[in-house]
């Protein structure tokens, strides 16, 4: 499949894109297999984390690499797959999650699966995006390339984010999303 270009900002997927994708493949893989030796989680509990949007993100500041990943279900240090993970689990160890630092203004929508909007600070784009300026932050000046995979087509507030992201860094960061549907 080649570059799909749209807005000049979202691909679908190139070989990047396909890379990171397989990084989120591994990582949904990853939670379900740490989640199926947890005997005393509930059965309702385990399903929380087949549903909602996985995404990885890639960065490069002045020849430092990470990868960092997401799922929109996992929030707090306290997520059942954070806490029951083993210590030497890379995926729980690089897992984004809520900033109480967060500077990027996010939206409150509803989705297909609740007719309520909620603040979407819990997208999986939002915070992989506040974990990335807060580590880009530590560099001066911040200058890199941050490749992100997520699912799901970015919603109108993680588009907002993206926006927000790249005015924050005015070209010395270079943002690409990547998206699978």
């Amino acid at each position: 499949m080649g570059i799909i270009l749209v807005n000049k900002k979202f691909y679908l997927l190139d070989p990047k894109g396909v890379e990171l994708k397989k990084h989120s493949i591994d990582f949904r893989y990853n939670i379900q297999t740490t989640l199926s030796s947890i005997h005393n989680l509930r059965k309702t509990e385990r399903k929380v984390y087949n549903k909602g949007n996985v995404a990885v993100a890639q960065f490069i500041f002045n020849d430092f690499i990470q990868t960092l990943y997401s799922h929109s279900q996992i929030d707090y240090p306290t997520d059942p797959y954070l806490h029951y993970a083993k210590e030497d689990n890379l995926f729980a160890s690089s897992c984004a999650i809520l900033r109480k630092d967060k500077i990027f203004t996010t939206l409150e929508l509803s989705s297909k699966d609740s007719l309520l909007p909620y603040d979407r600070c819990v997208d999986t784009e939002a915070k992989l995006l506040e974990q990335i300026r807060f580590l880009a932050d530590t560099f001066k000046p911040a200058k890199g390339i941050v490749n992100l995979f997520t699912e799901l087509y970015p919603c109108t507030s993680c588009k907002n984010v993206i926006d927000q992201f790249e005015k924050r860094y005015n070209g010395n960061i270079t943002l690409n999303v990547f998206h699978e549907k």
